[in-house]
C-alpha cells in the first residue's frame, strides 16, 4: 500500500481563490493525510473542511489561528485512519493516527504552526504503538 502524506505551508486560506487552488490541487495529488500550515483562519467549520477536502469521509483538527498569524489543520480520510489521541497546543497539535488498512502502521504528526519557542514543523511516522505524551515529553525536554 502506499501512503501520501502532505505537509505543505499554505500562507493563508483567507482568500476564495486560494482554497479553490488548495482544493484542487489536493483532489489531483489524492493524498490520504494533508498536514496544512499557516492557515492564517481564525476558525474553520466541518462544511469548509469538507469543501476542501472534497469529500464527506473526513476527520480533522485544526489550530485556529490568532487574527493572521498561524493556524494548523490535519485531514485525514475516516475510511483509512483512526484517530487514537490529539493535544492542541498554544501553537502547535500532536495527531496520533492508525491506519485501518495497514498492519503496525501508525502516524504521528506533529505540526506547529510557527517556529515558536524553536520547535519547528515536524511529520513524524512510527510503525510501533507509542503515546503522544511520550511525544510530548520528548519536545518539551
Amino acid at each position: 500500500m502506499n501512503l501520501k502524506l502532505l505537509s505543505w505551508n499554505v500562507r493563508g486560506l483567507n482568500n476564495p481563490q486560494k482554497r479553490v487552488i488548495a482544493k484542487n490541487l489536493l483532489a489531483e495529488w489524492k493524498c490520504d493525510v494533508v498536514c496544512l500550515q499557516e492557515t492564517k483562519l481564525d476558525s474553520i467549520n466541518s462544511t469548509g473542511v469538507m469543501n476542501l477536502w472534497g469529500s464527506r469521509f473526513v476527520v480533522w483538527v485544526a489550530l485556529d489561528a490568532n487574527h493572521t498569524t498561524g493556524g494548523v489543520l490535519s485531514i485525514w480520510d475516516r475510511r483509512m485512519f483512526e484517530k487514537v489521541d490529539c493535544v492542541v497546543g498554544r501553537f502547535s497539535i500532536f495527531v496520533y493516527i492508525e491506519c485501518f488498512h495497514c498492519l503496525l502502521f501508525q502516524v504521528m504528526l506533529f505540526l506547529a504552526s510557527s517556529f515558536q519557542n524553536g520547535y519547528p514543523s515536524k511529520l513524524l511516522m512510527r510503525s510501533n504503538s507509542i503515546s503522544i505524551f511520550d511525544v510530548l515529553l520528548h519536545w518539551v525536554h
